[in-house]
């Protein structure tokens, strides 16, 4: 009896069962560059430090704890002469998101091979 007691007041009080406001959703997500959790996002930023590649106008055909899959538009900087005047490029992408950890994709693959890795925490 004393135990409920115990465990009424603290959900009284707001000590038990209190979420995150960060914490990650029940599925595997992407977190974007401040850390928020994503699922089937319509945009990664995939170099977070200058926002140089991403992908955005993103459709999703699958999506799993495993692997995810989808189709948008890659936006990269092309850094010439140099990454602060070059210009940038726009194609159409297949992105693969994989490498889960803690219920994160930690890395994503362009179709034509590149990869990026994710921020798997905040």
């Amino acid at each position: 009896m004393k135990l409920g007691f115990i465990a009424a007041g603290l959900a009284a009080v707001g000590l038990v069962g209190t979420g995150v406001a960060t914490a990650l959703p029940a599925e595997t997500a992407v977190r974007d560059c401040l850390g928020a959790a994503q699922v089937e996002p319509e945009e990664i930023v995939l170099t977070c430090a200058d926002a140089g590649a991403v992908v955005h106008d993103l459709s999703w055909s699958s999506w799993d704890a495993q692997r995810a899959e989808g189709i948008g538009v890659a936006d990269v900087a092309t850094c010439e002469p140099d990454c602060a005047t070059g210009g940038r490029t726009a194609q159409r992408v297949r992105v693969v998101l994989d490498r889960p950890a803690d219920r994160a994709f930690t890395r994503a693959v362009l179709d034509d091979g590149t990869s990026y890795e994710l921020p798997a925490r905040r």
